[in-house]
């Protein structure tokens, strides 16, 4: 059996279905980077970013059985971050957001950030996997489980709102 650094996706998914602990762990340990900036990105608070990415582990290890062999994991694991992520925000909706003081000064980061926040969840998600993660619309669509052409409409919307309110910011 090849070592576990070079194992691949594919192989690691099946050692992890057969009962592979650490298999599983390498798996999260591969794409944990990327599901955290993903999870900070929608939800701009490390603690709920933590609390999402838990449950989204958790769904991700116990749907293992119905992830298809052969399957793109990655893709598996963005739409289980995307869904925890979801969850967190309806969640979290009556929790009040301080507004920053007048005299705050915000980094170029914290606005954008601010902006991504202002979006509706589908909108965020959608302009966060084309724009901030690269993936192409009809991957996302995959991911999103949505029509490509759904995906396009989010993307053009949350485009257009993005640069309304960050030109605000400018002004």
């Amino acid at each position: 059996m090849p070592p576990v650094a070079t194992t691949s996706d594919v192989d690691l998914v099946e050692m992890a279905r057969q009962g592979d602990r650490f298999a599983f762990e390498r798996l999260l340990a591969r794409h944990d980077e990327q599901m955290r900036a993903l999870a900070f990105r929608l939800l701009a608070d490390a603690d709920a970013m933590d609390d999402a990415l838990q449950v989204a582990y958790l769904h991700a290890f116990t749907g293992l059985p119905k992830h298809k062999p052969g399957g793109d994991f990655s893709q598996y694991l963005y739409r289980a971050t995307y869904n925890a992520c979801v969850d967190e925000i309806r969640r979290r909706k009556g929790v009040p957001h301080p507004a920053p003081s007048p005299d705050q000064v915000w980094t170029t980061a914290e606005v954008v950030r601010q902006a991504l926040a202002e979006l509706p969840p589908a909108q965020r998600i959608t302009v966060v996997l084309v724009d901030g993660e690269g993936f192409e619309v009809d991957a996302v669509a995959g991911i999103l489980g949505v029509p490509a052409d759904t995906v396009s409409s989010r993307l053009y919307r949350a485009r257009t709102r993005l640069r309304r309110v960050l030109w605000d910011e400018v002004r």
